[in-house]
């Protein structure tokens, strides 16, 4: 089963490779496979632990999606930060209305991985919900906030040159069931 987020990112994504004159093609993960990750950049779509050839992959980053204690809604993701700052949350999970527990945010990750060959990538774009992996589609191909990741890389970087993999993490303010905005709560470099 695929979510209306998962859809519309495909679409958005879709928009911006056609503009860019680059050949894609669109599977389900179910059918992908360790030669599309061989002989291709991929793109996952959604929570990966739902995908379990990426689920196999030897990558190790701070920022990792699990299933929560919490069983009582139907999203019960959440995302661990194996290695909190000073001062910050090691798991980040939905916001919800104190009184009515109404949605009114989700967490999402983006996470540029190295793929299996040296010049090949992974991006994995999720939320907690199908919400969350539409706003982290939108966001990722967003110059305007892909240029606030940079920044933010930079400044964490203490001079140094950030490298070319990493994981941001967002916080998607949601209004009647809809993404209103997004903001990137910090950044990661992963390390391959």
């Amino acid at each position: 089963m695929t979510g209306t987020g998962e859809v519309v990112a495909a679409a958005r994504i879709a928009q911006l490779l056609t503009g860019l004159s680059r050949s894609f093609s669109i599977k389900r993960s179910g059918v992908a496979s360790f030669e599309d990750l061989r002989n291709s950049n991929v793109i996952f779509l959604g929570a990966n632990f739902e995908d379990s050839l990426l689920k196999d992959t030897p990558i190790e980053c701070d920022l990792v999606f699990q299933q929560s204690d919490n069983d009582e809604f139907i999203w019960s993701k959440q995302i661990r930060d194996r290695h909190p700052g000073a001062g910050q949350p090691s798991v980040y999970g939905l916001l919800r209305d104190a009184k009515t527990r109404k949605l009114e945010g989700d967490i999402a990750l983006i996470s540029l991985l190295p793929g299996v060959l040296p010049d090949r990538y992974i991006l994995v774009l999720g939320g907690l919900t199908t919400i969350g992996t539409q706003a982290s589609a939108e966001f990722a191909i967003s110059a305007k906030a892909l240029q606030t990741v940079e920044q933010m890389r930079t400044a964490t970087a203490a001079g140094a040159r950030p490298g070319p993999y990493f994981q941001a993490l967002l916080r998607v303010g949601v209004r009647d069931g809809v993404a209103v905005k997004t903001d990137c709560l910090l950044v990661r470099d992963v390390r391959p």
